[in-house]
């Protein structure tokens, strides 16, 4: 999917995030985000109920990062020099010119703003950079959260993204947005 540079040295970034490949220094982090039942629960991931899944997890994302691809980032929080969340591409409506984004924050940083400029400054990256034209977005409908962060971040509620996807063995759905740079 990127053949410009190198997965493992990617570094998006502002004055107080970065966007990056998660690291083995970052197992105690991932364990905080994914084994709390709050922060998973909307989220297709299972929630961690002990440190092998962090490991497990850990070995897909470098397999990913080996085959250039971007589905899982980590969220660092400079200040703080740690993981607070993650943010990447799904595989679904994954094309030369399309990207769905997925992302989670850690339930201590809700609420302050840093998943809207987190999105933002990967919709710019995957605009900028991989060119993408449309950027999609979905919630699960009961996770109203997820809905006003893709619209604080630029995106617009767009039916034609609602979709029903079976999540943790339920079938759900998916409230669509969009965020267009090109045509409109």
């Amino acid at each position: 999917m990127m053949k410009k540079r190198s997965v493992n040295n990617l570094k998006i970034t502002n004055n107080h995030l970065l966007i990056r490949p998660f690291q083995r220094r970052d197992h105690d982090d991932l364990w905080q985000l994914f084994s709390n039942e709050r922060v998973v629960r909307f989220l297709g991931v299972k929630q961690f109920h002990d440190k092998i899944a962090v490991e497990r997890y850990l070995n897909e994302c470098e397999q990913e990062y080996e085959r250039q691809e971007i589905y899982r980032l980590g969220i660092e929080l400079l200040a703080e020099q740690k993981i607070i969340g993650f943010i990447g591409v799904s595989r679904y409506d994954l094309t030369k010119t399309s990207a769905q984004v997925v992302y989670g924050l850690a339930e201590a940083y809700w609420h302050r703003g840093l998943m809207v400029e987190a999105l933002q400054l990967f919709v710019d990256y995957l605009t900028k950079e991989l060119h993408k034209e449309i950027i999609i977005g979905t919630h699960i409908d009961e996770n109203q959260a997820s809905g006003k962060v893709l619209l604080k971040a630029g995106f617009k509620r767009d039916v034609d993204y609602d979709q029903m996807m079976l999540i943790k063995g339920v079938n759900q759905h998916l409230t669509g947005y969009s965020l267009k740079t090109k045509g409109e």
